[in-house]
């Protein structure tokens, strides 16, 4: 029999290793310059491990997409020939130190974040948010507009924020999304005052810099337009920081979790780097007109790591403006949060909620605690087309499979 002392014990020190946790944005770099294990054949996605056969649609346009971009192949029919050759390497971002927003497509030219843990020394990687636009590769769409866009990112948006990053030493992201929280945002699906933050940190490097201008303009209109753009900073962020915190024996607590829009999969401290999955759960909240339900795509993506830290889903209750948009009321959202905090382990005195007098935001989901109450993590996200195209936003729930899979294990561990 496990003793809950020891499980509480061992608990305690993953949560205290998330929260000494330093994240710095340090960077901009090349894919296949830092990516543990990337190559010029590689193509990165959200969720768990999984097959070119089983995957949904919209990952299947957005793998095909980051093909073309990369040259690696002039047509659709040929990306798809060459992906069923076995001639290109499909690999969850997870497994090589990295994050990806929906469908979660990361290929070797294109730029990403480096974020350091200046605690623990270990780095984290996301490439850019491609901001608001109906269509982009992360909503899983691959047109000409869409590689245009992914081009412009790296060719005029990367040099000049690399420029400030470099300039100001680094960016302590930690410090922006605590004050974002206590300005209507909840730091997953809506980031509009942590992207501002980052826009006031960056603009007097750039005010003075002698880079091109248009460069520059062209960089702050983008920036202007795409509200929720820090997210794949924080996300990266995020993974930088719980990544210490895997292999504490006795450990309950979810180290990671990811969708791709197939499968729900999470990993637990304890119980090493095997994937507990489930099936991906329907979103409900609003749609954008002309579409329903009957048009989306399931859950998708590896956005939901904030959760993990309190953010998203479990701080819905800091962002009344956020919970309208899923089609909650002010009420639910504290009541979601509060549902919340029944599955964790601790509170985030670094992340706090206003309309819960400042309370710490719930941190540490419990896998026993989940698989006690039969409540499950509630997920922030923006919802797409089952073929490609953002169409609304809304609130997914993980399955419970997961955690019943997990806790399996962790008894079998255990108890021999």
């Amino acid at each position: 029999m496990i003793k809950n002392g020891l499980v509480d014990d061992a608990n305690q020190k993953t949560v205290e290793i998330i929260l000494a946790g330093d994240p710095v944005l340090t960077d901009i770099k090349l894919a296949i310059e830092v990516i543990p294990e990337m190559s010029n054949e590689t193509i990165l996605h959200s969720g768990p491990p999984i097959s070119w056969k089983e995957m949904c649609q919209a990952q299947k346009n957005a793998v095909i997409g980051g093909m073309l971009f990369e040259g690696l192949a002039d047509s659709h029919e040929k990306a798809i020939k060459l992906v069923e050759r076995g001639e290109v390497i499909l690999s969850p971002c997870n497994e090589h130190a990295t994050v990806g927003g929906m469908t979660g497509i990361t290929t070797a030219s294109m730029s990403v974040y480096v974020l350091k843990n200046l605690k623990y020394g270990n780095i984290a990687f996301c490439n850019h948010h491609e901001g608001w636009p109906i269509k982009a590769l992360h909503w899983g769409n691959n047109d000409t507009d869409v590689i245009t866009h992914l081009q412009w990112l790296d060719r005029v948006l990367t040099p000049v924020l690399r420029f400030a990053i470099k300039e100001m030493g680094g960016l302590n992201v930690k410090k922006i999304v605590s004050k974002a929280l206590n300005m209507n945002d909840e730091c997953h699906s809506r980031c509009t005052a942590a992207t501002a933050l980052f826009i006031a940190e960056i603009a007097p490097y750039l005010a003075t810099s002698d880079l091109d201008r248009d460069s520059v303009k062209q960089s702050f209109e983008f920036l202007r337009r795409s509200e929720v753009f820090f997210l794949h900073i924080i996300m990266s962020a995020i993974k930088s920081i719980v990544e210490p915190a895997k292999g504490i024996e006795y450990s309950t607590i979810v180290t990671n979790q990811a969708r791709n829009g197939v499968e729900f999969g999470i990993k637990v401290s304890s119980l090493g780097d095997e994937w507990f999955t489930g099936p991906a759960s329907p979103i409900h909240g609003l749609y954008s007109p002309g579409y329903g339900s009957e048009d989306a795509g399931l859950d998708i993506g590896d956005s939901c790591v904030t959760e993990l830290v309190g953010l998203g889903g479990f701080s819905i209750a800091a962002s009344p403006s956020m919970a309208l948009m899923k089609g909650e009321t002010t009420e639910q959202a504290l009541e979601q949060t509060k549902q919340m905090a029944k599955i964790t382990f601790a509170k985030n005195p670094f992340f706090t909620i206003p309309y819960l007098n400042f309370e710490g935001a719930p941190l540490g989901i419990d896998i026993r605690k989940v698989i006690e109450t039969g409540i499950t993590p509630f997920i922030d996200t923006a919802i797409i087309h089952k073929n490609g195209g953002l169409i609304g936003s809304g609130i997914a729930c993980a399955p419970l499979q997961c955690f019943e899979k997990a806790i399996q294990a962790f008894k079998k561990k255990y108890q021999q």
